[in-house]
């Protein structure tokens, strides 16, 4: 069985716990192929940070709120607002106990075990703390207390020689665990589910047949993907920024105004993985044109990759840079997942197998989990 330490900051990057990631792991955890250890401080941290963000959300409603109501506006409108008012002071009054037993009942839906902070824990904390021991940056660091008593309950729990593996985005953190014997270190929730020793607990169920049809379905539906894909991935684009050392820029920085429709994508089939039950992760390349903002310099308008670039404010060129807008070809590396609902190919005959598998990926879910790259093609 595996071992699964989760720090604060995977709990965080997910909070409601519905992307692919995490629905492996309860897969996993329900399935009894894994289990799952929440050290106290980590429990803690993420239960007080959610409602801290939920309360501030509430509260900043509220204010916008009653700003709004002091308006002039229709009766019909003003009893509208009041029945909003209503809602959100009832909000007020259970909204930290209701997420604190929300987490609560799915620790106890996968069967999670929150390890308490105990007397020894605290003296060996506070000898690292004055001795600048792991995993503090160094003596007296105060802001490193919390991850010191989560590093020292992961010493304790992997010291037992059992399959352990620790998931945290906390640079520190990791640096600390990724020293420690008998466990291995993974830097995100994603990573660790389709590490080798994840892929093989899912291999060992017989969905995986049922994986190999419709990855053989989905070379297929290709086109199909890849549109819905394109339209994803305009939503994600769309006023982002990117660096690119072929930015004639200082920062390399340009931020996209403007997108054009997709002209060019490809699904690498060849890399797709399972991840569970419904869901599959393809790497995608993807070519689109875009309109861009960047800084300039004038001596670099000749660039090779920018030659027709024109400055907003041609008449006033100096040594500083410009404002620049200029139409490029962007090309897009990443993953995405895409949800499909493989139980019901038990239930239909071969022959009608195609049919099913359209209207399924029609109704879909297809997530772009991560960009690797964004550049000037």
């Amino acid at each position: 069985m595996l071992n699964v330490i989760l720090d604060t900051s995977v709990f965080r990057q997910d909070p409601s716990r519905r992307k692919y990631a995490f629905k492996i792991l309860e897969r996993l955890l329900i399935g009894g192929h894994a289990a799952l250890h929440v050290p106290r401080y980590v429990y803690s941290e993420y239960v007080t940070s959610h409602i801290d963000e939920f309360e501030q959300a509430i509260n900043k409603a509220d204010s916008s709120l009653k700003q709004f109501k002091k308006r002039a506006v229709p009766a019909v409108v003003q009893k509208r607002l009041d029945e909003i008012d209503a809602h959100i002071t009832a909000l007020k009054g259970l909204g930290g106990n209701v997420l604190a037993e929300h987490f609560d009942l799915w620790l106890d839906m996968v069967g999670a075990q929150v390890h308490q902070v105990e007397a020894h824990h605290a003296i060996r904390v506070t000898n690292a703390y004055f001795a600048g021991g792991k995993p503090f940056s160094h003596a007296k660091s105060r802001s490193d207390f919390p991850d010191a008593f989560i590093y020292v309950q992961i010493e304790d729990l992997v010291s037992d020689g059992k399959d352990w593996s620790v998931v945290t985005g906390d640079a520190t953190l990791g640096r600390s665990c990724a020293d420690l014997d008998s466990l291995d270190f993974y830097d995100s929730l994603e990573s660790f589910v389709k590490s080798g020793k994840v892929q093989r607990q899912l291999t060992k169920d017989d969905i995986r047949a049922k994986a190999k049809l419709a990855e053989n379905l989905l070379s297929l539906y290709q086109d199909q993907i890849t549109r819905r894909l394109a339209s994803e991935l305009e939503e994600v684009l769309r006023g982002a920024f990117f660096e690119d050392g072929f930015i004639p820029s200082e920062s390399h920085i340009a931020h996209i105004e403007h997108l054009w429709p997709v002209h060019n994508a490809d699904i690498e089939l060849s890399r797709a993985t399972h991840l569970a039950s419904a869901s599959f992760s393809l790497a995608f390349r993807i070519t689109v044109d875009a309109e861009i903002l960047f800084s300039v310099a004038p001596g670099k308008l000749r660039f090779e990759n920018f030659s027709n670039l024109s400055p907003q404010d041609n008449e006033n060129l100096t040594d500083r840079e410009v404002p620049s807008v200029n139409r490029v070809s962007l090309l897009v590396k990443g993953d995405c997942s895409v949800s499909l609902d493989l139980e019901a190919f038990l239930e239909v005959n071969k022959s009608a197998l195609p049919r099913l598998f359209e209207k399924m990926l029609a109704e879909s879910d297809i997530e772009i989990e991560g960009l690797a790259s964004v550049r000037v093609a």
